[in-house]
């Protein structure tokens, strides 16, 4: 079991958290949890049930959270955007909703919902604590993915590098997790955002002197667009690193130009096993090696099939996950050059033109690359003659003419694609192309 306390207490003179102007020492975390773990008794929060957790990382969140797992809770990170929170606190069968989205935390006891899931009441009777993510729902509706801390966190056990980082990743996302409890195992300081627009974060890295950024390629690509960066000092970057989507190679030069003096490193993970460790083969490269003793990669037919000790207990849905002896298939297609991988792209999000294979991220590469585009995002539409065709959603820059930008993007994809990859359609959108996850939104419809 993960003593919470001790952790923090390991680390009492270092800088924990950095929110605004205020900065919260490892000590204090551990007065803060203390706090926080009688206010729970308080609002009769009694261990060993199911707790639902709404919040953004700040002060708050994060000390309840830990107050939480500490006291051998299963704790549900719930998402803060427009979502049926409703639906999602009876698939999980939550005892108890606390909500700090709107600042003061509160507290709301549920009615009984029968047993807990089985996987839970397994946890519980190792005495054990986990939490709980929900799936992007990307391809459906979000799956609830249970973890054990322990389980979990044992990749952290030696890590040693205290650096100072960004949250961007929301609390509710793997990725999000990670990121908290890597930095709390190493000893490092958490930056949080109030706002995760390229100017808010680039003043925030400037006055935090923050020294990795993890963020994803969407983030990136309007970073570079805005010109944000070159009003800001961004020199204490050592380390950027950028997943949940595919790179372009465009997008991947302009970050080199952006932070010249940083690693640039991707990621790759999932809500079903986090982050394994990686190495990327390059700053201007999208090749990567996933590293450790933990994890293990083959490539079948062209998918990513994994094997990790940090893997989730199971779905609460009671969905089955695709195993094949113990092989988690990821549903990612990849490019292979020996132990390198090229992520290519959800496979579930390939594009069948008559039999020819269209990977949006090539397309997207092309229609980002026009003056004038900001974002793009292409997916497949049912045609009666090649069973589909290509279609491409366009976020673009204010004032211009549509029709000519129109003509210019479909010139520019037939000089660089082949024809069955060239948009059929191609519509403008009012809204940026992302969604709260910071996540590309590729089911147009």
């Amino acid at each position: 079991m993960i003593d919470i306390p001790k952790l923090l207490l390991a680390h009492e003179h270092r800088v924990a958290l950095i929110s605004g102007p205020q900065k919260t020492s490892y000590s204090q975390l551990f007065s803060l949890v203390d706090h926080k773990t009688k206010w729970l008794k308080s609002n009769q929060v009694v261990p060993g049930g199911v707790v639902a957790l709404r919040g953004d990382f700040s002060t708050e969140s994060i000390s309840i959270f830990l107050a939480l797992v500490s006291q051998k809770f299963v704790v549900v990170l719930l998402p803060t955007g427009d979502v049926d929170l409703e639906a999602l606190l009876n698939q999980v069968k939550a005892d108890v909703f606390i909500d700090t989205s709107s600042g003061e935390p509160t507290v709301l006891h549920r009615e009984k919902m029968g047993a807990h899931h089985h996987l839970i009441e397994d946890l519980f009777s190792k005495g054990e604590s986990g939490f709980v993510i929900f799936s992007s729902g990307s391809s459906g509706k979000p799956k609830p993915i249970l973890h054990s801390l322990k389980r979990f966190t044992s990749k952290y056990m030696t890590a040693d590098k205290p650096f100072v980082t960004l949250t961007f990743l929301l609390f509710d996302h793997i990725a999000g997790v990670d990121t908290l409890l890597y930095v709390l195992f190493s000893g490092g300081a958490l930056v949080t955002p109030s706002d995760r627009k390229p100017f808010a974060i680039c003043k925030l890295v400037e006055s935090a002197g923050v020294e990795v950024l993890p963020v994803s390629p969407s983030f990136l690509n309007l970073l570079w667009l805005s010109g944000d960066y070159e009003t800001h000092s961004l020199e204490s970057v050592k380390i950027v690193t950028y997943g949940s989507e595919p790179m372009t190679q465009q997008n991947l030069d302009n970050v080199q130009v952006m932070f010249p003096n940083a690693t640039i490193k991707q990621k790759y993970g999932t809500s079903e096993f986090g982050s394994p460790a990686s190495k990327s083969r390059g700053n201007g490269e999208l090749w990567i090696r996933l590293d450790g003793d933990r994890f293990q990669t083959k490539v079948v037919d062209g998918i990513l099939f994994v094997k990790s000790e940090t893997s989730m207990l199971g779905y609460l849905d009671d969905s089955q996950p695709i195993l094949t002896d113990g092989w988690y298939n990821t549903g990612d297609r990849v490019e292979t050059d020996g132990e390198w991988l090229r992520i290519l792209g959800r496979n579930s999000d390939m594009i069948n033109v008559g039999g020819e294979k269209v990977f949006p991220s090539e397309v997207e590469a092309v229609v980002q690359a026009v003056e004038g585009v900001i974002e793009c995002s292409v997916y497949g539409e049912s045609n009666p003659i090649t069973g589909q065709m290509v279609c491409a959603a366009v976020y673009a820059q204010d004032g211009l003419d549509q029709k000519l930008l129109k003509k210019k993007i479909k010139k520019s994809c037939q000089q660089s694609l082949a024809r069955y990859k060239v948009p059929i359609k191609i519509k403008f959108s009012d809204n940026p192309l992302t969604n709260q996850r910071q996540k590309k939104i590729r089911k147009m419809g």
